[in-house]
């Protein structure tokens, strides 16, 4: 049953904020319209996204390695109480070179909006379930976020890659920065030589894209828009199981830190770029 209409117009953006449960849908300006998140990915239905925003990883190559500071992200006061909301994200520090990725917004002309990496930060089990029955999950989901608070009216303001870690010998960026994570109320730690290109999946070729939502926020419905850009797990990287293992037992007394899933939503499949 609908419970809420709410209409906001100003000069620049028009919002339409239906809540119907948990599903939230707002349109912008009528370029797109978003949702809540996570959704499922179920690639074999997923529409034709040649005319989605083209997105170009090219900078994090440039950048090299970096420095990445390492820390228990709570919710609210650090008090050593697990929330399904908290995780451990890693971010460059100030005075570090941030790679961004530059998204291709079409149009006459097309404008091209830079965001800059804000933090790469972790869910277990995932939140997006891709290809798999209800309840099926891949053990973890790294974020990668990006955001520009000026991106424009009509744009999202982050846009977040989606890359899923399955255990494997060896040791990869992800281990170098998920071996031994500080605890809540700890401070941070510092992982040195972070290759930031090695975070991204193996290959770009192709994408899932969706407009959604963050997946935490002091309340429901969460803030939006994000554009979504998810890869399959095939081309996901490696995370030793100890190390998942480690970081799912950080939240065991939660269940973990994942958003429950929102209803589908239509995924768009996006070739490179």
């Amino acid at each position: 049953m609908r419970k809420r209409l709410v209409l906001l117009l100003s000069a620049s953006v028009a919002f339409i904020l239906l809540v119907t449960g948990s599903l939230y849908a707002a349109s912008y300006a009528g370029i797109f319209t978003y949702v809540q998140s996570p959704v499922p990915i179920m690639t074999a239905s997923a529409t034709d996204g040649t005319s989605k925003p083209a997105i170009n990883f090219s900078n994090y190559s440039s950048v090299g390695s970096q420095t990445m500071t390492l820390r228990y992200n709570s919710k609210g006061t650090c008090n050593n109480t697990r929330h399904r909301e908290e995780d451990v994200r890693a971010e460059v520090p100030l005075g570090g070179t941030k790679p961004y990725i530059r998204v291709t917004f079409p149009g006459s002309p097309s404008t091209d909006v830079d965001y800059p990496f804000d933090n790469v930060h972790f869910h277990t089990h995932a939140e997006h379930r891709f290809n798999s029955a209800p309840g099926v999950y891949e053990p973890i989901e790294a974020h990668l976020v990006h955001f520009n608070a000026s991106a424009g009216a009509g744009r999202p303001q982050y846009v977040v890659v989606t890359v899923y870690l399955r255990p494997a010998a060896g040791w990869s960026e992800y281990d170098e920065l998920l071996f031994n994570t500080p605890a809540e109320c700890a401070g941070s730690v510092n992982r040195l030589d972070i290759n930031l290109a090695n975070l991204l999946p193996t290959s770009t070729t192709t994408s899932y894209r969706y407009e959604g939502s963050l997946t935490t926020g002091s309340s429901a419905p969460y803030p939006g828009p994000v554009h979504w850009v998810i890869f399959d797990p095939s081309v996901g990287r490696t995370l030793q199981s100890g190390h998942i293992t480690a970081y799912e037992n950080v939240f065991s007394g939660v269940g973990g830190n994942w958003r429950a899933e929102q209803p589908p939503t239509t995924i768009y499949k996006k070739p490179y770029p």
